[in-house]
């Protein structure tokens, strides 16, 4: 297997100083080195931190937390499971067969009708869970419309209109 070219003392300063909070964000110091080899060099050099224990098992009150609330708030359950990344969370219920059903209510649909003709996207700020992106596609699946305000006619508006 051919090898790359040799590390230099430089790069190799360069990777202790920054890769153990940039990880492999650090190729943008490194012209071209692969983030691969960039990890390769942090194993070799020690910055590559081993688990020292398997992780925590789960507890049952943790499980019971996630089947209780994942389906409706996915990984933001994270919340509720102080010691859990949402990826750990993500995993698990992956492991359990939990889906995370991203549907909307009735009374969200219904918020929407009353508040997105005037305040269009930014009606997600009534929308817990929901970003001002979600708002948009759920109005378009509505067929809900802004109204245009007399101060904004100009054709550079930045807010958008389903």
């Amino acid at each position: 297997m051919a090898s790359g070219p040799t590390w230099t003392p430089q790069e190799d300063a360069i990777m202790r100083q920054y890769y153990p909070t940039e990880f492999g964000k650090v190729a943008k110091r490194l012209p071209g080195r692969s983030k691969k080899t960039i990890y390769v060099r942090a194993t070799n050099l020690g910055l590559v931190k081993k688990m020292e224990t398997a992780p925590e098992r789960w507890s049952e009150e943790e499980l019971q937390t996630l089947k209780a609330f994942y389906p409706t708030e996915g990984a933001a359950v994270s919340k509720r499971l102080n010691n859990r990344t949402p990826a750990a969370i993500r995993l698990q219920a992956r492991t359990l067969g939990i889906k995370y059903r991203n549907n909307w209510t009735k009374a969200e649909d219904d918020i929407l009708r009353e508040h997105y003709a005037e305040e269009g996207v930014h009606v997600a700020a009534r929308l817990p869970n929901r970003t001002q992106s979600a708002c948009l596609g759920r109005a378009k699946v509505l067929e809900l419309t802004r109204e245009r305000n007399q101060n904004s006619d100009s054709p550079n508006s930045s807010e958008q209109t389903a």
